[in-house]
């Protein structure tokens, strides 16, 4: 395979990966939406939901895998100077697309709790409900680099410059994360129901900020 072919399979996996991968993420979303319709009685909507997220995810899984191999054959011959732009900024866009794509789920969580604190739950509305619990704890740590990949890309993706903004998207989290919580106590001290409901939004509202912060301070710095 020629230098040429291997960059062409690079570009070609840039700019259909992400595309792909948002399409898989919000059909998964979509699909958890449309069970939790049809288990309120809502069939036909929650039928619509579920179909179209099947294929919705089925496309954009199949179109990430074959966008991820070109990538990976097209990176063996970047410089490292590139390979640490091109890890930056790819980390920068997971952080940025994410927040967005857990909305979703932010919803279908804060649903999922009502009908838990009216005793109307079963077991895939405990797992929904739980859902925020383990992405609130998942952004923060992508934003540190503490994941796997991260870790092994630690040469591309540390140094002075993104620790220090790093401190500052944590920082900002921090601040909107005491608010939530200082909100939803004085909230369940009139309405405990709703206090439990609000709960999945503060986690989501929290985390996002670290990311989102983190992306926006990347980019300025960018330029």
């Amino acid at each position: 395979m020629t230098e040429d072919t291997l960059n062409g399979f690079q570009k070609l996996g840039a700019r259909v990966f992400k595309p792909a991968l948002v399409l898989a993420l919000v059909g998964a979303m979509s699909g958890i939406v449309g069970w939790l319709a049809n288990r309120r009685g809502d069939v036909v909507i929650g039928d619509g939901l579920m179909t179209a997220a099947g294929v919705a995810t089925g496309i954009g899984v199949t179109a990430a895998l074959f966008s991820w191999a070109g990538h990976r054959a097209g990176r063996r011959l970047e410089p490292a100077s590139g390979r640490r732009e091109r890890e930056q900024a790819a980390r920068v866009w997971q952080l940025t697309v994410l927040p967005l794509a857990m909305l979703m789920m932010t919803v279908a969580a804060t649903v999922a709790a009502a009908q838990i604190v009216r005793g109307t739950a079963e077991r895939m509305e405990w797992f929904t409900a739980a859902v925020p619990a383990l992405y609130a704890l998942l952004l923060p740590v992508m934003v540190m680099n503490w994941d796997a990949h991260a870790r092994k890309m630690r040469k591309y993706l540390d140094d002075e410059l993104i620790r220090s903004m790093q401190a500052r998207a944590i920082i900002a989290a921090f601040f909107v994360l005491m608010a939530g919580a200082c909100g939803v106590y004085m909230l369940g001290l009139w309405e405990p129901d709703w206090a439990i409901m609000a709960l999945p939004g503060v986690l989501w509202a929290a985390a996002s900020t670290a990311s989102l912060r983190f992306a926006q301070l990347s980019r300025a710095y960018d330029g």
